[in-house]
């Protein structure tokens, strides 16, 4: 299932005021960020999920055809069968994923990509999330047992955290889930009046940023930020993606890239390696990174200068 939030979107904003730098199918709309394509995935497929870990490995949920894993030689792999959609990482990989209506599922996940059920029901779990080694969070974005939920690891019991939906009443839906450094969980979603990211205190959540056609996909990002990936139909039907930056503490969301229109492949996922400083973003069955140019400005010396305008 692929999340397209046209329900969100009435019109579609002209201009981001800033300069953009073109990148085959992607642009970039922040001065000082390149972007480049890492890898382009089997097109039999549809991809929903990107996730890195501390050894630069990529897995790609499948949603119901399995995880790839691409290592950082960028050769790929089925790591995993597990007919997952959305996963969340531990120390060693992947750990925990939400299977949809595949499975009906919150699966365990092994470093050797082998799985077992940790909790099945009726319910069609959507995305999962840790904020802790023994703290993990699945939600039902929208239908029958709507709401966010605590899974205990070790027996797969469920401790109902919110019914219905983040707004009052139980109102909105859920999207994409990750832990913040503070601790806490924050959640992509809708509250019945307003789309953007909410943090969550113990059973109330509270809007933090705004984004203008909500988001999907969500993880941390550099400096204690959050990157959002989404992607939306607009009034004239064509598939868009973006990707931004959020500040949890600042409250203020910057568009980052967008996809082509033409191509339409939209935006699925992205991911933040903070070792080497790369953000992936999964647009379509293509892998991009996206660096910030870290290379400071040369120097001129005196001697340079003088030779420069001598006459």
């Amino acid at each position: 299932m692929r999340a397209k939030w046209s329900i969100w979107t009435i019109a579609i904003a002209a201009g981001v005021g800033v300069s953009a730098s073109r990148a085959d199918a992607l642009t970039v709309t922040q001065s000082g960020y390149t972007a480049e394509i890492y890898k382009s995935l089997p097109l039999s497929t549809a991809y929903n999920d990107i996730e890195v870990d501390q050894s630069g490995n990529l897995y790609i949920g499948a949603c119901g055809s399995g995880v790839l894993k691409v290592d950082p030689s960028k050769s790929v792999t089925t790591w995993s069968t597990a007919p997952m959609c959305d996963v969340t990482m531990g120390d060693n990989g992947p750990q925990f994923g939400a299977g949809r209506s595949n499975c009906h599922c919150v699966t365990s996940l092994s470093p050797d990509g082998s799985y077992v059920p940790l909790h099945q029901d009726a319910f069609s779990w959507t995305y999962v999330a840790t904020t802790g080694s023994t703290l993990l969070y699945a939600n039902v974005w929208v239908g029958t047992g709507q709401g966010l939920y605590m899974i205990d690891t070790n027996d797969g019991h469920t401790s109902t955290i919110v019914a219905g939906g983040p707004g009052p009443g139980g109102a909105g839906f859920y999207a994409g889930m990750a832990g913040g450094l503070d601790g806490k969980l924050y959640v992509l979603g809708y509250d019945g009046a307003s789309t953007g990211l909410f943090v969550l205190t113990v059973s109330t959540f509270t809007l933090v940023a705004s984004l203008p056609h909500g988001g999907v996909s969500l993880s941390q990002g550099p400096d204690g930020t959050f990157l959002s990936s989404v992607q939306f139909d607009s009034p004239g039907g064509i598939l868009l993606g973006e990707l931004w930056s959020i500040d949890p503490v600042q409250g203020t969301s910057t568009l980052l890239a967008t996809s082509d229109p033409v191509d339409q492949p939209g935006m699925d996922g992205v991911a933040y390696d903070g070792t080497s400083k790369t953000i992936y973003a999964l647009e379509g069955h293509r892998i991009w990174t996206i660096r910030k140019d870290t290379t400071p400005a040369q120097k001129d010396t005196w001697g340079a200068v003088k030779a420069r305008y001598r006459r």
